[in-house]
């Protein structure tokens, strides 16, 4: 038997049951998890409201209720091979352990047949990603099908940190390389490049990790709403803090910045910060929004226009991207955000956690515990 903590009604903890172990599968893996990574993603799901803006709101159970009842979460997923069937890939062996990619997509269509799964057109809200639709690493045990597509090898990195970079860091990842062709193109001119990270917590502090090897040349200023979390920042090499106010407007908040920005990511994605990430952005500059607050954004159509800008969405980011992080992250030894374990009986406590603002850092289940 293997445990797992599911939904069964939006707002409500999650509980725990047990089923029988599940079969291998004839071409995948079952996993014993060792890790699993609880991501805000996790809490807007057992939250079950989707901001779209301007009045617009979603409700996953609504569109399909049975789906989620009964849906283990967790999309950060690190585990040991246990079993493996006939004809899995051989590049493989029982006692392997590995951090699964969660973003799989219907494996059918034009952007899943090449290797952008993250784009899959026919995965409306990620239900077809593990720990979203499909089963995922809130458990004792789970079954992957194509391991070859599903799974990479740990290699050396920290096993807390492992299953962190399936999502949190592949994001992160992913959201600095949005901006490259900005700070490029600035560098060919000669002109000094200015990168603005909006959110201080567990995905800026990844960003703020990653853009000292990818852009060791840029100025990098992060702001949040806490003291503690840039406190935190301004000892791991950042230039600049900004401190915003709750009670703030975008004019004002606009007003803590000595000059626009080339690069900026928004890992919160509110209304208020896509609007002022808009109005900071210089020319030939590019925004990313990340965070699924959700709202709508303010910017000016002929501004965009005039200022040749950028303002791009990311999901995560591809298989091949995430192998090629994991490659830099362990050369480079980089250091992601601190780390909160929690027993797995604690899944709500953790989840309580990035709901009310407090987490630090990135919350980590010990599985095993």
């Amino acid at each position: 038997m293997y445990r797992k903590a599911i939904l069964v009604e939006p707002k409500k903890p999650l509980e725990f049951v047990e089923e029988p172990i599940p079969e291998t599968p004839d071409d995948g893996v079952v996993l014993e998890l060792l890790y699993s990574g609880v991501c805000h993603s996790d809490v807007h799901i057992q939250a079950d409201c989707m901001d779209f803006g301007g009045g617009v709101y979603a409700s996953l159970f609504a569109i399909n209720k049975d789906l989620f009842i009964g849906r283990n979460l967790g999309h950060e997923i690190y585990g040991r091979i246990m079993s493996m069937g006939p004809n899995a890939s051989k590049n493989f062996k029982v006692g392997d352990e590995v951090v699964a990619y969660p973003w799989a997509g219907c494996r059918s269509c034009e952007f899943c047949k090449i290797d952008r799964s993250n784009f899959c057109s026919d995965n409306q809200f990620g239900l077809k990603d593990l720990g979203l639709g499909r089963k995922g690493g809130f458990a004792t045990h789970m079954a992957l099908p194509e391991c070859e597509k599903y799974l990479i090898k740990r290699g050396n990195i920290d096993p807390k940190v492992a299953p962190l970079l399936s999502c949190s860091a592949l994001t992160a990842f992913s959201g600095l390389r949005q901006i490259k062709e900005s700070l490029d193109t600035r560098a060919r001119a000669g002109l000094t490049q200015n990168i603005l990270l909006i959110g201080a917590g567990g995905l800026g502090q990844w960003a703020v990790a990653y853009s000292k090897h990818l852009y060791p040349e840029c100025n990098l200023t992060v702001a949040d709403i806490s003291t503690e979390k840039l406190e935190q920042l301004s000892e791991r090499g950042v230039d600049n803090t900004v401190l915003f106010s709750k009670t703030s407007t975008i004019a004002e908040k606009a007003q803590q910045f000595p000059h626009k920005m080339d690069g900026i990511i928004d890992f919160v994605g509110s209304s208020q910060t896509a609007s002022l990430a808009a109005k900071l952005l210089s020319r030939g500059g590019t925004m990313v929004v990340i965070g699924l607050i959700g709202g709508q954004i303010e910017a000016s159509l002929l501004g965009l226009i005039d200022g040749t800008q950028t303002i791009k969405g990311v999901r995560t980011g591809s298989f091949e991207l995430m192998k090629e992080m994991i490659r830099l992250t362990e050369e480079k030894n980089i250091r992601g955000p601190e780390i909160f374990t929690y027993k797995f009986d604690q899944v709500n406590e953790a989840l309580d956690a990035i709901r009310n603002g407090t987490m630090m850092g990135r919350a980590v289940l010990d599985i095993k515990a």
